[in-house]
């Protein structure tokens, strides 16, 4: 009788579950003319089935089953644009799929994400997903390489640059010095990169297959470092970049970085929006000043942390550059590569770190920086 009841509770247990899956279960949306033409064309509900499998991944490695293999030789994460895309942290933004199109023997998905994360519509991206059909089974690839063929390019040392316009030689020697010097800072080993150069931010997001960002036209130059792939984008039309450089090396050599280190000990090294760490120092004061000396709230809550400096620098780069600047005084790189290693996520371990380099307890932490600071 016992056993009975023990796999009576059991299988309703597993049927709760069942259904908690199925409710659980996230939907993409699909505009109506890909809902008429998937009644047509079995290879359009294909790739709106497997997009919808891919939504509902929870980890970043579930992406590669439904990726076309060929992309993995230039990116290594050539799936990481789109699951960020998926994952953007509001919940009400929500995928739709508002175009299907046929090129040539290949597919182009348009892919729009939105929802009313503040109680009003909002459209967040608009993106371009290539599909490419493996004996009739679609499997997604990025446009980035697709829309990189596009470009010049050219090897010079340890960086193949892309580009539209004319190479520009003192840029280029200024960025290889820059190189060698963050090799003898860090006492690692150089590596190839790629360092790919365009106009603006708005041509660096079209490059990115993005048709649509809602930051595209507010920012006018920028970068990024897609940092597992080795790629730094300069959206300033510029072939010197060292902040962005810096995530390459960090990312490289110190993988568990935490983000307010990784940002500090690049604005520390290579500056932020083409302005020097020390200019930037200088500008901190006031600014903290403004808001109670209170230098663990600006680096630690959500809604100060992106307050701007006046060239839009957010003010969480600058303290953490000027914690990587106070401990590398004391304690040099080791005491760096300590408070490195803390953890990409954990922020008490990290404010305990730092303390800890810069031996202080943790309720001293403000009047100590707000000391060295002035």
């Amino acid at each position: 009788m016992k056993k009975i009841l023990s796999l009576v509770l059991t299988l309703w247990f597993c049927t709760c579950c069942a259904q908690n899956i199925a409710k659980t279960k996230k939907k993409i949306d699909v505009d109506y003319s890909i809902i008429m033409s998937i009644n047509n064309d079995s290879t359009i509900k294909k790739i709106v089935n497997k997009l919808e499998y891919i939504y509902n991944e929870n980890d970043i490695n579930g992406y590669t089953k439904y990726w076309d293999k060929n992309d993995f030789r230039f990116m290594k994460e050539p799936h990481k644009d789109l699951y960020l895309l998926f994952n953007n942290g509001y919940k009400t933004y929500i995928p739709t799929i508002i175009s299907v199109v046929k090129n040539n023997n290949k597919f182009i998905v348009k892919i729009a994400i939105i929802g009313n994360p503040e109680g009003f519509n909002s459209l967040y991206a608009i993106y371009d997903l290539g599909v490419n059909l493996v004996n009739g089974e679609p499997f997604f690839y990025n446009l980035i390489s697709t829309n990189l063929s596009k470009f010049k390019s050219k090897k010079i040392a340890d960086i193949t640059y892309f580009f539209n316009n004319t190479l520009n030689k003192n840029q280029i020697a200024k960025q290889i010095k820059f190189n060698q010097y963050l090799a003898l800072f860090f006492q690692k080993e150089n590596f190839e990169f790629n360092f790919i150069v365009v106009k603006n931010y708005e041509d660096m997001l079209k490059l990115q297959s993005y048709n649509y960002k809602d930051d595209m036209y507010i920012n006018s130059s920028g970068g990024i470092a897609y940092a597992n792939d080795r790629m730094v984008f300069s959206a300033n039309n510029s072939f010197y970049y060292p902040h962005e450089v810096v995530h390459l090396f960090t990312n490289r050599y110190y993988p568990n970085i935490h983000e307010i280190i990784d940002e500090g000990i690049a604005t520390y090294l290579g500056g932020s929006k083409e302005i020097p760490y020390i200019n930037l120092k200088n500008e901190l004061g006031l600014k903290v000043k403004s808001y109670n000396n209170d230098f663990t709230k600006l680096i630690f809550e959500y809604d100060y942390k992106y307050i701007p400096l006046s060239n839009g620098t957010p003010i969480y780069y600058v303290i953490g550059a000027f914690i990587c600047d106070e401990i590398y005084k004391i304690k040099g790189l080791k005491g760096l590569e300590q408070i490195m290693n803390t953890g990409y996520e954990d922020d008490n371990k990290l404010l305990s770190e730092i303390c800890k380099a810069l031996e202080v307890k943790e309720n001293e932490l403000n009047d100590y920086l707000l000391k060295k600071l002035y």
